[in-house]
């Protein structure tokens, strides 16, 4: 069950990134551009979203994700023209850094239920999780 709360959307991008207070799961969606909505129709909201669960990554086990779900949030680095998350963990002594569109573009282990949000291969081990180390 994943435990998610406090989102924080890329507003280039339009991916929002959501994870939670102490836990180690993360998710990242794909949100509707709300300016591209056409006059007289609905808001699609989100579109496509995939979840992980840290730990998953046996490079990134001593993960466990901060009690203060406002310890996270999203940067668009415009050099490489992609959006990044950013995730505490509980010790204070390192960050996640979060690929987002990296994370939302991995194959899938299936296309229904949750195998259709849950990516096949470790995010950690083709880069799209990064630890920080926090000096």
């Amino acid at each position: 069950m994943l435990d998610l709360t406090g989102p924080a959307v890329d507003s280039t991008s339009h991916l929002v990134l959501f994870s939670g207070d102490d836990t180690a799961d993360v998710a990242v969606g794909a949100l509707q551009d709300p300016a591209s909505v056409p006059s007289g129709s609905q808001w699609a909201g989100l579109s496509d979203w995939v979840f992980y669960r840290i730990l998953n990554s046996p490079s990134l086990s001593t993960y466990f994700g901060s009690s203060d779900p406002h310890v996270f949030g999203s940067v668009y680095n415009v050099g490489v023209g992609k959006p990044y998350g950013y995730l505490l963990e509980s010790t204070d002594t390192f960050a996640v850094q979060v690929d987002m569109q990296g994370l939302l573009n991995l194959p899938r282990q299936g296309t229904s239920g949750d195998a259709a949000h849950q990516p096949t291969t470790d995010p950690w081990t083709v880069g799209i999780l990064t630890p920080i180390i926090i000096p």
